[in-house]
This record gives C-alpha cells, structure tokens and sequence, in this order.
C-alpha cells in the first residue's frame, strides 16, 4: 500500500490492518472544539485522525492510543516524521488500562463497531474492525472519567449502532450535543458522527446531514469544501 499524501503530512500505512478511509475524514474534519489543549484519539491506528487533530488544533498535545503494537509503530511512525512530532505521541496499551494524570479537553475515535459480524481471517483486522477489544460502553466510560467539564467526545458509527450509544450515554451522565447524519450517497445513510458533552445542557442536540458522493460516485462539493484543507485538489 503507497503511502497517502495529505497536504500537510504523509500516512504510511505499511505494517497497520486499517487504512485512510473516509470515516476518519469526515470526522477528522468535523472536529471542532474551542482551543482543546489535550487530545486523545482512541484506536488511533495509522494516526491519521491524530495527525488531522494536530493540524486543526496547534496549541494541542495529541496522544494516540493503540492496542496493536504493529500500528501503534507505524502512527510513531507517522508523528515523527510530520511537522507536529513535537506534539504528538503514540501509545502502545488497551485504552481500558491507559491511564492519565490529566484529563482531556477533547476525545476522538473511529471505534471497532462489527459487534456480532463474522471476523476476519486476520486476527489484526478482526481488532481494528470489531468490538473484540473496546466495547462502545466502554468509549462512554472512559469519556465519563477523562474528559474535562467543559470537554468533549466524538465519534463516528454505523448509523444502526449510534441510537443505543445514545441511550448508553445518557444513563451514563454524557449529553449528545450533535449528531452529524453521514450517507455515503444521496439516498444511502452510512454512518453518524456523534458529540457527547459532560456539561448539563438541556437544549435539543443539533442535528445535521453530509453527503460524501453524488449518485455517481464521485465526491459532492459539500465533501471537497469540508476536507480541502486536509487532502490535495485532485478530489
């Protein structure tokens, strides 16, 4: 697999089961957050969605965190040999056993969601794709506990997984302040991005809709403008 070229930095993606895709662009470019000066990106992978981060956010330090030792080499990798190595770091350790003296202003992941699919004949995609590892209560758990007052969570899920996360979370004390309806085209409702908040917000959350391609499968407008500061014109 080539490496991917960004504007601002290059993912090699040589060694890690999970590839740029277009979960963590849209994600990665929907992020926003009043000034986070702490980031965590859950299954950071490669690192491309802590890359995205460092980026968007220049007065933040990013941490990675990777439950597979091949990955979470290539995202140090990655971070080295990008203009942000100075703030971004990578983890090798199960996100249930990572620990920090500091909460986080801000927490992003492109979760394993294949809860009950068949897994891959590859155990190290099996883990990237499916929730054998890091359970979606377990994200609201440890959103629960890490996150500043004032922080939040966000993450993107098949659209028939993100209802009960929902629920989960609102028994758990998190708020979802938006949800972002992705359709891979017009008509085909793929995935949502999801905010979750610690702050006691009573208002409905806002609700809005993307669209990555048109009917004929190239990319819509509406994709090129939201991720043109992160991928080169040829889109």
């Amino acid at each position: 697999m080539p490496i991917f070229k960004f504007k601002k930095f290059d993912i090699e993606q040589e060694g890690c089961a999970q590839k740029v895709g277009t979960d963590s662009m849209v994600l990665g470019a929907f992020v926003d957050h009043e000034n986070p000066t702490r980031i965590l990106d859950i299954g950071t992978g490669n690192g491309v969605l802590a890359l995205m981060m460092a980026q968007k956010f220049t007065n933040a330090m990013i941490s990675g965190v990777e439950i597979q030792q091949k990955c979470a080499e290539v995202a140090q990798f990655n971070f080295r040999n990008s203009q942000f190595k100075d703030r971004l770091n990578a983890v090798n350790v199960d996100v249930n056993d990572f620990e920090s003296l500091e909460k986080f202003d801000l927490i992003v992941s492109n979760p394993p969601f294949f809860e009950n699919a068949t897994p891959s004949v590859k155990p190290e995609r099996t883990m990237a794709r499916h929730q054998s590892n890091l359970k979606l209560d377990q994200l609201l758990n440890f959103a629960l506990n890490n996150l500043n007052i004032n922080g939040a969570m966000w993450l993107i899920l098949p659209e028939n997984s993100s209802s009960s996360l929902e629920d989960e979370a609102i028994v758990r004390g998190l708020k979802l302040s938006r949800k972002i309806k992705v359709f891979g085209k017009p008509t085909i409702h793929k995935r949502d991005v999801l905010v979750f908040e610690k702050t006691d917000n009573s208002l409905t959350p806002t609700l809005d809709t993307f669209t990555i391609r048109t009917s004929s499968g190239g990319y819509t407008d509406e994709y090129k403008a939201k991720t043109i500061e992160f991928h080169h014109s040829r889109l």
